[in-house]
């Protein structure tokens, strides 16, 4: 029966990279978010000579 155990770890040991990399991919995407939110807040270099 211990055979049985090797695609549960298999399939467990997948699971836990794909969540890592989701993790990963859904922190880069918070982070550049932030960084355009932040970009956006500031003022604009030629703002005073706009008007």
């Amino acid at each position: 029966m211990w055979w049985l155990t090797l695609p549960i770890y298999a399939i467990a040991r997948a699971a836990k990279v794909i969540e890592e990399r989701t993790a990963g991919k859904a922190r880069q995407q918070l982070a550049w978010h932030l960084a355009v939110q932040a970009e956006r807040s500031l003022p604009h270099p030629r703002a005073d000579k706009l008007g």
